[in-house]
């Protein structure tokens, strides 16, 4: 991922991004969440726009900089759908198996501890 753009309002960059993947060119506005909360309070002040592709890098800010940029690294809405989808699949997919890891080295702690005090009990 490589940054485009600094932001001072998430709204903004959320245009910008869906002129970009409208383009072919699929981004991500960062810090978003913090960023409503309030600067005072997260020290978040601005927001980012993102590139999820680096070699759309170059594309991205051309297009910015001028609409009429003729976009060549640009993905088809049906390359951008299945990449949505796959990405998705595999960050559910990467959730469960962290929690599942997680769980059993809880159960694992726990039942290593009760061993303890039973033990010494």
């Amino acid at each position: 991922m490589k940054l485009i753009q600094h932001y001072h309002s998430v709204r903004e960059a959320e245009i910008d991004g869906l002129l970009l993947e409208q383009a072919g060119i699929l981004t991500h506005v960062s810090s978003k969440h913090s960023h409503s909360l309030s600067g005072l309070v997260t020290g978040v002040f601005s927001v980012g726009l993102w590139v999820i592709f680096d070699h759309q890098e170059q594309d991205a800010r051309a297009f910015l900089k001028d609409n009429d940029h003729p976009v060549t690294s640009g993905f088809s809405a049906e390359q951008i759908a299945d990449i949505k989808t796959t990405s998705d699949l595999q960050s559910h997919h990467k959730l469960n198996q962290f929690l599942i890891y997680a769980l059993v080295a809880l159960a694992t702690v726990i039942g290593v501890l009760a061993t303890i005090v039973y033990q010494n009990w």
